[in-house]
C-alpha cells in the first residue's frame, strides 16, 4: 500500500474516533441533566419492603422538589400532579398504590394495597366486629313486648282479673363456708320444691292481687326483653341485670319476684340467733349477687292473658366474718325458681 494511501486511512481514522468521543461526551452530559431535573413528575422509586405491601419510606421527590413521608406529609408545597398522581410509578409496585393517596390510610378499609398483605385485609374484619353489634340485638328491649307483659300484669294487680296457684322454691347449687354454724344459716333459707307450698289465688281476691309481682322496674335495670310465638302462644322473655344485695320493693329484680332472699334477713338471723353471736363477732362482707334474673311468660296469641310464668335466677354469694377465734371467709351459688299458673280469667 502507498504511503498516501495509509495517510487517507489514518486521517479517516482519527475522524471517526473524534466523532464517537463527542458522541459519548454529549449521551453522558443530556442524562446528568435529566437526573439533575428529577424527570417530569413521575417521582423518585421508593424502597419498599419485599411482598409486604408496607410503605417503609415513601421519600420522593416531585415536581416541586418536595419531601413525602409515611403519613403523606410534605416538606414543601406540592401540587396534586406532583404527590399522589405523579407516583403512578409506585403504583406499579402494589405496593405504594395503598399509601398513594393518604385516602388509602383514612380507614384500615381503604388500605387496598395492605390488601395485597393480606394482614390488613384482615383488619377489615374490625368492621365485621359491627356484628358485635347484631349480637347487641339480643340484648336488646322490645318495649313493645314488655308493654304487653306488664298490661297483663297490671290487670291482675288492679283488678284481681284472674285467679292463679303459685309457688317459689330454692336450692343450693354450691355452698363453700367452712364453718357448719355458718353455713346452716344459708340452708336454712332454703325451701326444696318438693316442700315449696302452693298458694291458690282465687279470682278477684287481695291474694290474686297481692301475689303477683309488681313487675315495674326501670328500663335501665333490664338488659333484654323479647317476644316469640310458639305453638300458637306468645312468649315474652325477660332477663334483668346483675344486682348485688336488692333492697326489697325498690330495686329492680325485687319488683320481678316476691320470693327472693335479701341480705337484711341473713344479717338480722346473725344478730339475733344466740348460736350464732356465740361465734360471730362481726360480719365485715356479706352479698348475694343476682345474676341474670330471667322471665318467661307465656300467654294467649293475643297477649291478654297469662298461661304460666316462670322465674330462674342463681345469686352468687360471697361472705367474710371476723369470729371471736379467728375469721372466715367463704362463697357459694344459691338458685331461686318460682312459677306462676293454672290462670282463670
Amino acid at each position: 500500500m502507498k504511503s498516501s494511501d495509509l495517510k487517507v486511512v489514518a486521517i479517516i481514522l482519527s475522524i471517526a474516533l473524534f466523532f464517537t468521543i463527542i458522541t459519548s461526551n454529549a449521551v453522558s452530559i443530556a442524562s446528568v441533566v435529566i437526573l439533575a431535573k428529577g424527570g417530569t413528575g413521575t417521582g423518585a422509586v421508593q424502597t419498599v419492603a419485599p411482598g409486604t405491601g408496607d410503605v417503609q419510606q415513601q421519600q420522593g421527590t416531585t415536581n416541586n422538589g418536595g419531601y413525602v413521608d409515611n403519613s403523606g406529609n410534605q416538606g414543601t408545597t406540592v401540587t396534586p400532579d406532583a404527590s399522589q398522581q405523579g407516583t403512578n410509578t409506585q403504583q406499579g409496585t402494589n405496593t405504594q398504590q395503598g399509601t398513594n393517596t393518604q385516602q388509602g390510610t383514612n380507614t384500615q378499609q381503604g388500605g387496598n394495597t395492605q390488601q395485597g398483605g393480606n394482614t390488613q385485609q384482615g383488619g377489615n374484619t374490625q368492621q365485621g366486629g359491627n356484628t358485635q353489634q347484631g349480637g347487641a340485638s339480643a340484648g336488646a328491649i322490645d318495649q313493645a313486648a314488655l308493654k304487653i307483659f306488664q298490661d297483663a300484669v297490671n290487670d291482675i294487680k288492679n283488678n284481681a282479673s284472674a285467679g292463679y296457684k303459685n309457688k317459689a322454691w330454692q336450692e343450693v347449687k354450691e355452698i363453700n363456708i367452712g364453718n357448719e354454724v355458718l353455713a346452716n344459716i344459708i340452708t336454712g333459707f332454703v325451701t326444696s320444691e318438693e316442700k315449696a307450698s302452693i298458694k291458690d289465688n282465687a279470682k278477684g281476691s287481695d291474694d290474686s292481687k297481692n301475689r303477683m309481682p309488681a313487675s315495674n322496674p326501670q328500663l335501665s335495670e333490664i338488659q333484654s326483653v323479647k317476644q316469640e310465638k310458639k305453638d300458637g302462644n306468645l312468649v315474652i322473655t325477660i332477663v334483668m341485670k346483675d344486682k348485688i344485695n336488692p333492697e326489697e320493693d325498690k330495686d329492680g329484680v325485687a319488683l320481678m319476684s316476691r320470693d327472693l332472699l335479701y341480705m337484711t334477713a341473713i344479717t338480722n338471723e346473725i344478730q339475733n340467733n344466740g348460736a350464732i353471736k356465740a361465734i360471730v363477732k362481726d360480719l365485715e362482707r356479706a352479698e348475694l349477687n343476682y345474676q341474670q334474673f330471667t322471665v318467661v311468660a307465656t300467654m294467649s296469641a293475643d297477649g291478654k292473658q297469662f298461661k304460666e310464668i316462670t322465674h330462674y335466677c342463681e345469686a352468687a354469694l360471697s361472705a367474710k366474718a371476723k369470729l371471736l377465734v379467728g375469721s372466715l371467709e367463704g362463697d357459694g351459688i344459691l338458685v331461686f325458681r318460682a312459677r306462676y299458673w293454672d290462670f282463670v280469667y
